[in-house]
Parts: C-alpha cells; sequence; structure tokens
C-alpha cells in the first residue's frame, strides 16, 4: 500500500514538472501569430465584417487558453470592441495546429448597433436561418455595454451588462443582467433552439421609468413623465410568433416626484406574429389609484383593437395623476375640465380603429361602466355636478347615461342622457329629475345660450323647486321641454308689476309652449290657482286655459290692467274700484286675439265688495257679494245686493257684449233719493213722481238688437199695486197686461203701436184716490172714470179699425202736450164709427166743447165735428200743441168741422171776435171759411187756403169809422195815432208757394175828410228833413208838441204782385201840403216812394227865396212851388234824398196840379 502511494506521487511529480516544462516552452512551440491571423480572416469571413486583433496570448498555467486584447469587430449595421477576450481551448488539437475552443470570456465588450431608416424590419425567423452549426462552448460577459444608433440618435443604451452564453450544435443558452437610463436592472434568461427557430426564456426588470423609455414610433396614449415599475416576463418565439407572459408592479410607496401609477400589479400575456399582435391583460390591479380589471390590447388586420374591463376606477386619483399632463394635451385639457371625478365600476371598454390614438376617439368607442360619485364641470350650460351614479354607456360616439346626482344645492334624482359626442345632427335625448333651489338653477338656465340668457335677463327667483328637463332633436337644433314643480318659489322680473310666489303644480315648457297644470300664483295680487298652456309657435299664440280658480286683490291689479288701452278706457269711465276678487273658473281655447277670447272665454268669479260709476245714469253704485259670469260674449251678474242712493237691491242679469243685449232681474226697495234722481236725469214732470220707497217685487229687463222687453211688479209706499209688460222693437210698442190696483179699484189696460197703428184696451175703474196712493201729487184725475173700451187704429188699412165699447168720467187732465184738463167726457164705439157725445174742457186759457164722431173710410178716416168755445188762443195752443218730427206715418184724416168762437186771439196783441166758420181738412191741404169775424172793429170776410199753395182772400167794408178806435187796436201800445173819422173799402188777395206775399191782386181805399195825426214815424223823420229849409221855415208844425192837423187825407192803391202800388196819396194841412205816389214792398217794408212837399206863401216871398231852394216861379200869373223829395229804405229806418225837377214823374206832377188847379213849373236851379 505504501508502495502505491510511493509510486503514485512520483508520478504526479513527474507529471507536474513536464506540465510546469510545457508551459514554459508552448509559447514557443507554438506560432501565435498565425493563429491571431488565421482567427481574424475566420471570423472576418463568418461575420463579412473587417475583425481585428490587437495581440494574442497564451497561457498554460493553471489552465491553458489564449488571450486577446483589443479585439475590434466593425460591420455597416454594428462595432463591437472587446477590451479582452480569453479562450480556453483545447490543449490536444494545438499541437495539431488546430483551435478548438469550448469557453471563453468577454471582458468590457461593447457593442454599437445603428439601424437604417426604412430598412428591412428585423425577422428573427431569417435571423436564426442564418446561424451557422454552433460548437458546444460557453461564454462569459462583463462590464458590457450594448448602444443602438438611428442616425445618430441614441434609442437604447444597456450598460453594466453581463452574461453567461453557453451553445451546442442546436440551442443557446443566455443568462445576463444589465443597467439602462430607464431601469435600475434588467435580467434576461433564453434559450435559443437553432435548428428549429424558437426562442423561450425569462426577463425581469426593476424600476422601470417609461418616461424615459425612447423607441422610434413608439407614442404613450399619455405623456408620461415618471414611473416606477417592476417587470417580468416569461416568453416563447416558435414558428414566427411570440408569446410573452407577463407581470408589471408598482410600488405603493409613493416616492417624491413619482406620478400616474403607483401601487399597482399588472399581469397578462403578449402574442406577436408576422400579421398581428395581442397584448392580453389577465389581472390588473391598480390601488393608487384604484383600477382593477382585464383587457386586451391587439394590432390584426390593420386595425388596433381594444377590449377593456374594469371591475372599478377611481377617477378621481386618477384624474390627479393626469392633471400634469394635461398642459401638453388639449384633448385631456378638456376632458379632464369636464370630468372631475368619479367612481367607476364593471366598465367595459371596446374600441377599433386603425391607429392606436384613434381608439380613444368617441367615434371608435364602445363603452359601458357603473358611475359612482362622479363629478362633472359644463360650461355652458354652467354646471358643476357632483355625487353622479348611475349607468354610462358609449357607443360609436353615442353617448347614454341613467342614473342620479346632484348640484351643490340641487339633488338629481334620475338622468337619462343620450348624446353624439361628434355628429351634431345625430338624435339628441336629455331627461332628469331633480330637486333644489331656483337660485342656483336660474345661472345655470342663463348659461344654457346668449339668447336665454337675454330672455331671462333681471330675472331673480329664490325658493325649493322640483322638475324635469328633456331635451330632444339634436346638437344643432335642439329641442328644449322642462316641467317645474315650485314650492314656494319666489319671481321678481322687471316686466311684472309685483313680485310672484309659485308652489305647487307643474310649470311644463317645451319648444314654443308653456302649459301650467294646478300651480298656485301669490303675491301681493292676491292667490290663484291656475291650469294652461300656452303656444306661441303660431301667429298668434293660441292658449288654452283649463282652470283658473283663487282670490284676487283688484287695488294691485289695477295697475296692470292701465298698461292696456282697453282696460283703460273702461276704468276711467266706470271708476270700477273693487276689494278682492274670488275667481271661482276660468277656461278658454283659442287664439290669442280679442275676437278670440271674447267668444270663447269662460269666466266665474264673485266679487266681495266694490263700487262703480254709470255713466248712462250718471249714478254711483256699491255692491257685495256679487256674482259674475262671462261666456260667449256674455256678460252675467248676480243675484247681489246693490246700494244706489239708498236703494237697496237684488238685481241679475246678462249682458251682451257683442250685440249689446241685456237682461236685467231683480227686486228691492228705491228710494226717494233715487226716483228723485231718475226724475231729474229723465225730466219727469212732478205730477208722475211715485210715493217712495217703492217695492219692487219684480222686475225683468231684456234688450236684443234694438228690441226691448219689460215685466214690473211694484207697490208704493201709499199701497198702490202697479204691474205690466213692455215690449218694444223697431216699428212695435207694447205694453201687455197692465195692472192698476188699490183700495177695490182695478184698471187693466193695455196698449199696442206698430206701423199699420195703434190698439188700446182699457177696462175698469179708476178714482182719484188710487193715483193719490201711486203718486206723490195726483197728476189730474180728481173724479174717476170707467172704461170698456178697445180702439184698433189701422192707419194703413183703415177699414180694418174697430172701436167697441165706452168710456166716459171726470174731471181729469190729459197726459198729453199741454196738459188738457177735461170737465168730462164720454165716447162709445161703434163698430167703424167713434162717436164722441160730450167733450168739455181747456187747455190753458182756451176753452172748448167738441162733439162729433170718426167713421173708417177705405183709404182714411172722416171726421165730422163741432167745436163751441168762448176763448180760443191759437198762438197759446200753437206752443202746446206744438209736436215733434217724426218719420212714421200716422193715420191720414179727411173730414169738416164747424166753428163759433166767441174770442179768437190770433197772437198776443190782436184777434178776431164774432167768428163764425168751417173747417175743410184733406190730408196735406186744407180750406177756412171765415163766414163772419171782426178785426179792430173791422167786419171781415174771407178764405184761407192751406197746402203746398197758400192762398188769403179778405173782404173789408166799413163805411163809417173813427181811427181812435181802429188805431188803439192795431197800435202795440194801444195808442190812438190819428184821430179822425175815415172811410175804408179793401179787397185784396194773397197767394204763392213759400208765402203769401208772392203775388198779390186788389185795391184799398182810405178817405179821410179831417183830423189829427198824434204821432206817426215816417211822417215826423219827413218833417225834419224839411223844416231847416228856408222854404218851409216856420211853416212845418212840431208833430210831438203839436200834432199835424189835416184837412183832408186821401190814399188810393193797388195790389200787384209783391208789392202795394200807392196811385195817389196827398196829405193837406197847416203851411205845407204832400203829395206821394210809389211803391211799398211786401212783407219787409221796403219804401221806393216820391214826395212833393209844397209851402203855402206870398209869391214875393217865394220869389225871394229862389236862389236858395232851387225852385222859380215866373210869369205875369201867381204860381205854385214844390219840392220833391225821394224817400228809400224801410219804413223803421227811411232815408230822404232831394230830387231832380227832371226826375218827378208825370204821375204825381199832374196829382199836384189837379188837386189844386194852379199853374205849376219846376225849375232847375243853375
Amino acid at each position: 500500500m505504501k508502495k502505491f502511494l510511493k509510486i503514485s506521487a512520483l508520478v504526479l511529480g513527474i507529471l507536474l514538472l513536464l506540465l510546469v516544462a510545457l508551459s514554459l516552452s508552448l509559447p514557443y512551440l507554438v506560432n501565435l501569430s498565425a493563429i491571431k491571423d488565421r482567427v481574424a480572416r475566420r471570423l472576418s469571413h463568418t461575420l463579412r465584417a473587417e475583425v481585428s486583433v490587437k495581440t494574442l496570448r497564451l497561457k498554460v498555467f493553471l489552465r491553458p487558453g489564449l488571450s486577446a486584447e483589443g479585439v475590434r469587430i466593425k460591420a455597416p449595421r454594428y462595432l463591437l470592441t472587446v477590451k479582452s477576450l480569453k479562450l480556453y481551448p483545447e490543449i490536444l488539437p494545438l499541437f495539431h495546429r488546430q483551435v478548438l475552443v469550448r469557453d471563453f470570456s468577454l471582458e468590457a465588450p461593447q457593442l454599437k448597433v445603428y439601424l437604417s431608416r426604412g430598412g428591412k424590419p428585423f425577422r428573427w425567423q431569417e435571423f436564426l436561418k442564418k446561424i451557422p452549426p454552433l460548437p458546444t462552448l460557453s461564454a462569459r460577459l462583463s462590464q458590457g455595454q450594448i448602444q443602438v444608433f438611428r442616425e445618430e440618435v441614441l434609442l437604447l443604451d444597456l450598460s453594466d451588462l453581463a452574461a453567461e452564453v453557453s451553445t451546442q450544435p442546436e440551442q443557446v443558452l443566455l443568462e445576463a443582467s444589465a443597467r439602462a437610463p430607464f431601469l435600475e436592472r434588467i435580467q434576461l434568461k433564453a434559450r435559443l433552439n437553432t435548428r428549429e427557430p424558437g426562442l423561450e426564456g425569462r426577463l425581469e426588470a426593476s424600476h422601470v421609468d417609461l418616461s424615459r423609455f425612447r423607441w422610434p414610433g413608439l407614442t404613450w396614449p399619455l405623456p408620461l413623465e415618471k414611473t416606477d415599475l417592476s417587470l417580468s416576463v416569461a416568453y416563447t418565439y416558435e414558428e414566427g410568433g411570440l408569446v410573452a407572459g407577463f407581470l408589471l408592479t408598482a410600488p405603493c410607496v409613493k416616492p417624491e416626484g413619482l406620478r400616474l401609477i403607483s401601487c399597482a400589479k399588472l399581469e397578462g400575456q403578449l402574442t406577436y406574429g408576422p400579421a398581428n399582435w395581442e397584448i392580453l391583460l389577465k389581472d390588473f390591479d391598480f390601488r393608487e389609484p384604484l383600477f382593477r380589471g382585464e383587457g386586451r390590447l391587439a394590432w390584426e388586420k390593420g386595425f388596433y383593437s381594444l377590449d377593456l374591463k374594469a371591475e372599478e376606477v377611481d377617477f378621481s386619483g386618477l384624474r390627479e395623476r393626469l392633471l400634469p399632463f394635461s398642459e401638453k394635451s388639449r384633448g385631456l385639457s378638456r376632458f379632464l375640465a369636464r370630468v372631475k371625478g368619479g367612481r367607476f365600476e364593471e366598465v367595459d371598454l371596446k374600441a377599433r380603429a386603425r391607429s392606436l390614438s384613434a381608439c380613444f376617439r368617441p367615434e371608435n368607442l364602445i363603452l359601458s361602466a357603473r358611475v359612482r360619485e362622479g363629478a362633472l364641470s359644463l360650461s355652458r350650460p354652467r354646471l358643476e355636478v357632483s355625487g353622479a351614479r348611475g349607468i354610462l354607456s358609449l357607443v360609436a360616439g353615442d353617448l347614454t347615461f341613467k342614473g342620479a346626482a346632484r348640484l351643490r344645492k340641487t339633488r338629481i334624482s334620475s338622468a337619462a342622457v343620450r348624446v353624439h359626442l361628434k355628429d351634431r345632427k345625430a338624435p339628441l335625448s336629455v331627461k332628469a329629475r331633480f330637486e333644489g333651489e331656483a337660485a342656483e338653477l336660474l345661472p345655470v338656465a342663463r348659461s344654457a345660450s346668449k339668447k336665454v340668457q337675454k330672455a331671462l335677463a333681471g330675472l331673480e327667483a329664490a325658493g325649493p323647486l322640483a322638475g324635469e328637463v328633456l331635451i330632444s332633436g339634436t346638437r344643432a337644433a335642439p329641442r328644449v321641454s322642462l316641467s317645474l314643480r315650485p314650492k314656494g318659489v319666489l319671481v321678481k322680473d322687471p316686466r311684472l308689476p309685483f313680485p310672484l310666489k309659485a308652489s305647487g303644480g307643474i310649470f311644463r315648457f317645451s319648444g314654443k309652449r308653456v302649459s301650467l297644470s294646478g300651480l298656485s300664483l301669490s303675491g301681493s295680487f292676491g292667490e290663484v290657482v291656475t291650469s294652461l298652456s300656452y303656444d306661441f309657435s303660431v301667429r298668434p299664440a293660441r292658449i288654452e286655459i283649463r282652470e283658473a280658480r283663487g282670490r284676487l286683490k283688484f287695488p294691485a291689479l289695477q295697475p296692470l290692467f292701465l298698461r292696456f288701452s282697453s282696460a283703460r278706457r273702461l276704468l276711467e269711465t266706470y271708476r270700477l274700484s273693487l276689494s278682492e276678487v274670488d275667481l271661482e273658473a276660468l277656461s278658454f281655447k283659442g287664439p290669442l286675439s280679442g275676437k278670440a277670447l271674447r267668444s270663447g272665454l269662460i269666466l266665474s268669479a264673485r266679487l266681495a265688495s266694490g263700487a262703480l260709476y254709470l255713466p248712462s245714469l250718471d249714478l254711483s253704485a256699491s255692491f257685495s257679494g256679487l256674482p259674475v259670469r262671462y261666456q260667449k260674449e256674455t256678460l252675467g251678474f248676480g243675484p247681489g245686493s246693490f246700494v244706489l242712493k239708498e236703494s237697496r237691491l237684488q238685481l241679475s242679469g246678462d249682458l251682451d257684449l257683442a250685440g249689446g243685449g241685456l237682461s236685467l232681474r231683480g227686486s228691492g226697495t228705491l228710494s226717494s233719493a233715487l226716483l228723485e234722481h231718475f226724475y231729474r236725469r229723465y225730466k219727469v214732470d212732478p205730477r208722475f213722481r211715485l210715493k217712495a220707497p217703492l217695492e219692487v217685487h219684480r222686475f225683468e229687463l231684456s234688450r236684443r238688437d234694438q228690441g226691448l222687453t219689460a215685466a214690473f211688479s211694484a207697490v208704493s209706499s201709499g199701497g198702490a199695486l202697479l204691474e205690466g209688460r213692455l215690449l218694444r222693437a223697431p216699428g212695435l210698442f207694447q205694453l201687455q197686461e197692465g195692472h192698476l190696483a188699490y183700495a177695490g179699484e182695478d184698471l187693466h189696460f193695455s196698449y199696442e203701436k206698430t206701423p199699420e197703428g195703434f190698439r188700446t184696451i182699457l177696462k175698469g175703474r179708476l178714482s182719484g184716490k188710487t193715483l193719490a196712493a201711486l203718486f206723490v201729487k195726483n197728476p189730474g184725475l180728481s173724479g174717476d172714470f170707467q172704461a170698456d173700451l178697445q180702439l184698433d187704429f189701422r192707419t194703413e188699412h183703415p177699414l180694418l179699425s174697430r172701436f167697441e165699447g165706452r168710456l166716459s168720467g171726470g174731471p181729469l187732465q190729459v197726459p198729453y202736450n199741454g196738459w188738457p184738463e177735461i170737465e168730462h167726457f164720454a165716447l162709445r164705439g161703434r163698430g167703424r164709427s167713434l162717436e164722441v157725445s160730450d167733450l168739455k174742457g181747456r187747455l190753458g186759457a182756451s176753452d172748448f166743447k167738441l162733439s162729433g164722431q170718426l167713421e173708417v173710410a177705405p183709404r182714411n178716416f172722416r171726421f165730422e165735428a163741432r167745436l163751441i168755445s168762448r176763448h180760443l188762443d191759437l198762438s197759446d195752443l200753437r206752443k202746446r200743441l206744438k209736436k215733434e218730427k217724426s218719420s212714421s206715418r200716422g193715420p191720414v184724416f179727411v173730414g169738416h168741422a164747424t166753428f163759433s168762437v166767441a174770442d179768437l186771439r190770433l197772437g198776443p196783441k190782436y184777434g178776431l171776435s164774432r167768428v163764425e166758420g168751417e173747417l175743410f181738412y184733406r190730408p196735406g191741404r186744407g180750406r177756412v171759411v171765415l163766414k163772419r169775424g171782426t178785426f179792430c172793429d173791422l167786419p171781415l170776410r174771407g178764405e184761407y187756403l192751406f197746402g203746398k199753395a197758400k192762398a188769403l182772400e179778405l173782404s173789408v167794408l166799413k163805411s163809417q169809422g173813427e181811427f181812435e178806435r181802429l188805431l188803439t187796436c192795431l197800435s202795440p201800445e194801444k195808442e190812438a195815432l190819428i184821430r179822425g173819422s175815415y172811410r175804408l173799402r179793401a179787397e185784396v188777395r194773397f197767394s204763392g208757394t213759400r208765402s203769401l206775399f208772392e203775388s198779390g191782386e186788389g185795391e184799398i181805399l182810405l178817405v179821410s175828410p179831417s183830423g189829427r195825426i198824434e204821432r206817426f214815424g215816417l211822417l215826423a223823420k219827413l218833417l225834419g228833413f224839411l223844416s231847416p229849409i228856408d222854404l218851409f221855415r216856420g211853416q212845418v208844425p212840431s208833430l210831438e208838441e203839436e200834432g199835424f192837423p189835416y184837412q183832408g187825407l186821401s190814399v188810393k192803391a193797388r195790389l200787384e204782385g209783391p208789392k202795394i202800388h200807392v196811385q195817389d196819396a196827398h196829405l193837406e194841412g197847416p203851411g205845407l201840403r204832400l203829395f206821394a205816389s210809389g211803391d211799398i214792398y211786401l212783407p219787409n217794408g221796403r219804401l221806393d216812394l216820391t214826395v212833393m212837399a209844397s209851402p203855402f206863401k206870398t209869391v214875393d216871398t217865394i220869389t225871394s227865396n229862389i236862389p236858395l231852394v232851387g225852385f222859380l216861379l215866373t210869369g205875369k200869373d201867381k204860381m205854385l212851388v214844390s219840392f220833391p223829395v225821394g224817400v228809400r229804405g224801410t219804413y223803421r229806418d227811411p232815408k230822404f234824398v232831394p230830387l231832380d225837377p227832371k226826375a218827378i214823374g208825370q204821375e204825381i206832377f199832374g196829382l199836384f196840379k189837379r188837386v189844386f188847379q194852379l199853374p205849376a213849373q219846376i225849375v232847375t236851379p243853375k
């Protein structure tokens, strides 16, 4: 055993010595330079690159090997430099000049790869096919570096690279680690199969900062700033496809400056092929911010596909991480400005587009999620939404949301939104129910658009409000519908006359339609509950009022009514004042126009109290508890209590505002003050004033078009009952069922008047005591009368007239023009005749007694009458019996009457006495025959024709009379202007159509032998004209002082047409003679006379005065000189003009010579 040990030790020692010797002698035995060149050539040929080795050394001790320094391999696409390359070849092949390396190591290798722009993409299969069969060897790398460039731009830089590589003929094993600027450490394990190209392994990276990773064509969806990720990847590549499972984690501790992702885990799988690739996220769990779920990102057939399902997403935290990146992304900035936060659950996102960024465009997305505590901020309308919860979906740009949310003070209980984010013409639908403060919602509404802001300018609202908003149509043309339920909202607006408080009910707005349903409006004007709809999309606008009720305060509403001219005129005209109005019902449907409102409005209300002025009655009335109604242009009121001048009435009625019709019903007490007002207003004769107070049991009045019907029943304070029915229409007047009763006396009466005539029925008995009980003063019946009479006058068809019964009584006053006093009367009807047997009475100062009868003829009524009177004053009768002109045609009368009047007064100054005559009358004309009569002591006879043609014939014959008696009668002052006797004869006839004095004929002769003229205006003015002339000085008497006695007076005249032609007239007085002729025109009394005045003087006196007067007396015989004067003007204002002698007519000059039988000559003065 010891020997064996010794031998073994000896052998080992020898071997060691041989090994040392070999190691010392091997570098000299082996040609290293040849080996270096051979290795360089072989690598250059194999790699098709330029290979150089600086030095090559052989090492034998410990472990034989080759050491190469300064190795440099340069190719078009890369450059590899190695500081030290150590090869460990096998020893035995070296002796055969063969290098067989099984192991080598690289120290500080640096690989620079240059990528060309637009070159062929790198393909693993081609790369693996080009790898030659590999020997079995192993390699180690330390302190290595890999850099990838593109056009001198560094894309990837791996440093501190350490790796171990093991190769076999069909596979390569690799374990490596390195550092990079975007990560702290990366570790790689890989197995490469070269026979059947394939690759598998594992990759782990720690503290990866993706924001520092750059690669051409790679853009992140978000602008990353810094990340801290750990990545673990297990991959397999075969048959041109890559499958990699990966795990990505981020620490939960958030270092300073770290943003976007922390405390996260992401597990997935990457599948990559020649035509597509796919990233499958099997499980990702982000806690800061919270983001859990799974997803898929793929590229296939030219499209990117994204499919993401998240269990929960904390968008509020995510938004906080994304805010710093919004500065560089306008789209992200707009999105984050609108979406402020929230949590998303059950998120399902699908997208498909040709680019990865386009996948996040709304039109390429399909998204559904459940939202909690969402927060939105919108600028138009200005909304700050928080607490949103619901379901969100987005399909190809079509966004829908169903859920709830809240504003600051407003709760949105439910919301359903559908809007297309891209297409403005796509259907739009928004429906939301909310409850909050009007003061918060009003600014939101103003911010919707400039048009809405302008419409709501000045509007203020405050108070709780609930409602629903609906938006339809499109974004380009939205249609907004709004439904509000105010709960005491106070509204102020400059366009409103007063603030309004709205509560209860619903306010709806849709398009151009507004509706109210059960809405209560209150304020200083009162309170009203209304339901209506208002459509202003058409012209004129249409309104439907279904309900309106409440209590209104009229004083507060009056300023509103005064804005409208028609209402202002109504209030000013009727001076309407009200306290409160209880509106019971109001309805209307139709266009908002005056005509439609008048015809379609239905109103029912009650007026608590008020007053108004009735201009037609000049009367103020107060009322209380008055119901009013309006329907189809008919205003109804009552029954209600009215007070008019201390009278209390219960009235009701209807007023037709279109046709002016009126229907009035009522009862009550009429005070003396009210009756007195009516008496003064309508000038009622005091004799017909009823005793007050007057109890009206029933009163009905109806006025339609031009017709009027009335029924009444009243009892005076004296106990008299008066009732009846009245009907008035065009061409018709009826008083029916008239009844007057008192103390056992009854009178039934009726009256009817038509264009064909009238009908009267009287039946009963009436005395003065009944009228005294009815009227304040008995109007004229001091006795009584009994009646059972029916009069039926048919003016158009007289033969249809009938008179039946009797009427008698008296004394009384007839309520007719002049109020004739009837002492007694008796009438009897006998079929077609009416007899007046005894009618005696007075009218003013005239008395009369009339008898006769009226008979019916085929075309008229014939009368035969006899009138006897002691005194008849025609001027007074004309005044009393004056009738108003009427267009209606009265009865046609034809007849004859005889009259005998002791004193017939023609006027206040003149009259006839002892008059007898006859009257013959036919329609439009007649004849009065004066058989005898006396006028101022002149006996008259004559005839007067009246009608279209008028004529008067008078015959006066007075053989002997006295001027004093005649002129005293004729003079207005009843003075005798002339005294003396006279003879008069006159026969004249006047005729004409317009006036009696148009034509006339006849003669007048007046002769007076002597007398004295006391006063005569025309003569006095003529004498005053002559007295200053020297020729007449001292010869003209003073008419005012001593009168003018005359010794002869004669006048002869003719009536010629409208004038009296004075043929010759002369007056002879003391010292003066007057001669006249000419014309007096009727009826104005215009004068055209020539007067010659001749004084009585001696010839010498006359001759001596010739130079002064212009009249010359020549010759041996005595001759008379006369002074001619023209009289013009009128009787009351005469004008005197001296005349030239040549102007003197032969008629008056001949008269002058005939009268005085003296030679005469008139000479013109020189």
